[in-house]
């Protein structure tokens, strides 16, 4: 037997406390006992209808949500172009220190068959 779908009336009220809360999807669903894809697709509808602006979105676990990604580039977008910036990762080495590969230089008579012939053998 399918289990029964949460009225409207119950459903809302809940996820809206559980967004004050700042609760992610994941931790929501398993209050209420569905799947957090579950949660997606009651909320989905709810937006697609015309609710968008009235009901927000949880996190989720783990990752951004695609609609706070999308206002981040938007407003990089207006601000200039400046993308958002991210924490930069430590280097081992000084620029100094690093080994510098010397470039490699091409020789004018290669042709597209002496090419080949050296990747091929």
């Amino acid at each position: 037997m399918a289990k029964d779908r949460m009225p409207i009336e119950k459903f809302l009220p809940l996820y809206l406390a559980a967004a004050e809360q700042g609760m992610t999807k994941e931790e929501f669903a398993e209050k209420i006992g569905v799947k957090p894809e579950t949660v997606y697709q009651r909320v989905y509808e709810l937006r697609r209808a015309g609710l968008a602006d009235d009901i927000p979105l949880l996190k989720t676990e783990g990752r951004v949500p695609k609609l706070e990604r999308a206002r981040e580039i938007i407003k990089a977008r207006l601000n200039g172009g400046v993308k958002p910036s991210k924490p930069k990762a430590k280097a081992d080495k000084p620029a100094s220190e690093k080994p510098v590969a010397e470039p490699v230089l091409e020789k004018e008579e290669d042709t597209a068959e002496d090419e080949l012939a050296n990747i091929f053998g």
